[in-house]
């Protein structure tokens, strides 16, 4: 998959002799690690879109500015793209787009990553939309996003999206990666009420049967980056009824995201992005649970049943900070240790083979500390006995990454289920998203 990156903060121009307000945008399109530019045989064509108040409603299509080419491309031998678009004439002033976000995307749609759906479904290369939060009396506060419509969720009618910031530029930290939003993707579409087709590929039992359980549910992530994996499936559980009970009650979900330090700030922002959509949910559901039932009670009068509340409780999402060479000896800080997991999982962790020995222990102590006696205790009481799988989505990129199943192998950890996945990219050969679900007998 391509990425479509912003290489600095938008300028604001306005000039009457130009044709008024101008935005200037400095644009790459690479790889999810950016050691490759998009190299199309043909050109692909680009649009730029402006959202004045942040919402993914009423997009108003920026023209190329006068004296530039005519239309946005990006073409083969491109490393960066440099263009001017014409602002609405509503827009006289940088302070007007204080709440703005613009859109770069492809304008053939079929080209582009819009939804979960289109992630598993592409027969061709992909080219991930960046959206970007103006801030052009404050560049240093500008923020790039990804913005993924969630399965099942009509483009006309509120959509549920997932939303994560990353950085600006072309460093590979803080930036989403491709197993990542692949297996988001999956967990989105797992997570669908309805039962696959038998012949489904994504289908992966074992995992489905993890997740629907009817117990409570615990998750945590390892390497969580700027957490596309692990809030996509926090909205992804929002978004979906199978978590609730047939009689309205709900299915506790916690998702827990780790990562060294250096990621807490960006994590933390995108969990505050998270957490504004299942508030602005919540209320939406509240009014309509308000509508039934006063249309249950005018029903109860005339004789009729009553309703059921169906609120459903958002999954809850936190942040901690792990650094595996302390996991790897046991060291986990409270949040982690608060809990015996049900899934621990991870993407886009073993390209660095140097760090796949303290990985694994750190997986291995996890799992361990899952059989503590106070848990032990909690499971006795609770009747619910936590045995931690690991969910683990790479897409190879070297063979040194082999080395993870041999040390997991020697730790106890076999393979209960794999699913391989074809990612197609841009004239190039296919790529491949692997998923595992690793399982340890318990101690």
């Amino acid at each position: 998959m391509h990425y479509i990156r912003i290489l600095r903060p938008p300028s604001f121009a306005s000039s009457r002799a130009r044709g008024g307000a101008q935005l200037e945008l400095l644009l790459t399109i690479t790889t999810d690690l950016g050691e490759s530019f998009l190299c199309p045989c043909e050109p692909v064509s680009l649009e730029a879109v402006l959202y004045l108040h942040g919402s993914a409603d009423g997009g108003i299509k920026l023209p190329v500015a006068e004296g530039e080419k005519a239309l946005l491309r990006w073409t083969a031998g491109n490393r960066v793209l440099k263009t001017k678009v014409r602002l609405p004439p509503q827009v006289s002033s940088a302070s007007q787009l204080s709440q703005a976000i613009v859109c770069v995307r492809p304008l053939n749609m079929d080209f582009s990553v819009a939804s979960m759906t289109d992630i598993l479904s592409s027969s061709q290369g992909l080219i991930m939309p960046l959206y970007v939060a103006l801030r052009l009396n404050q560049p240093e506060e500008t923020v790039a996003l990804r913005r993924l419509r969630m399965p099942g969720e009509s483009a006309e009618a509120s959509p549920l999206y997932v939303e994560v910031e990353e950085e600006l530029g072309e460093s590979i930290a803080r930036h989403v990666w491709d197993a990542g939003v692949y297996v988001s993707a999956l967990l989105a579409k797992t997570c669908c009420s309805r039962p696959p087709p038998s012949d489904d590929k994504s289908h992966m039992s074992a995992l489905k049967g993890i997740l629907a359980n009817k117990g409570k549910l615990d998750v945590l992530e390892i390497g969580s980056g700027v957490g596309i994996l692990g809030l996509g499936f926090a909205t992804a559980v929002l978004g979906n009824n199978e978590f609730a009970t047939a009689d309205g009650a709900q299915r506790p979900v916690s998702i827990l995201m780790t990562d060294l330090p250096e990621a807490r700030d960006r994590a933390v922002a995108n969990i505050s992005r998270y957490d504004a959509t299942t508030a602005t949910r919540r209320q939406r559901q509240q009014r309509l649970a308000e509508d039934e039932a006063a249309a249950a009670a005018a029903a109860e009068e005339e004789g009729g049943g009553g309703g059921i509340d169906i609120l459903q409780a958002a999954p809850a999402v936190d942040y901690e900070n792990l650094d595996w060479e302390d996991g790897r000896r046991g060291l986990f800080a409270p949040k982690i240790l608060a809990r015996a997991w049900d899934l621990v999982m991870l993407s886009d962790c073993t390209y660095n083979a140097d760090m796949l020995p303290a990985l694994v222990e750190t997986l291995t102590e996890i799992h361990s500390a899952a059989s503590s006696p106070a848990h032990k205790h909690e499971a006795t009481c609770s009747g619910h006995h936590h045995d931690p799988r690991v969910l683990l989505a790479t897409k190879p990129r070297h063979d040194s990454e082999k080395a993870l199943f041999d040390l997991m192998a020697g730790a106890g950890w076999a393979i209960e289920e794999h699913a391989g996945f074809e990612l197609h990219v841009f004239d190039a050969a296919s790529q491949t998203i692997e998923v595992y679900l690793f399982r340890r007998p318990r101690t």
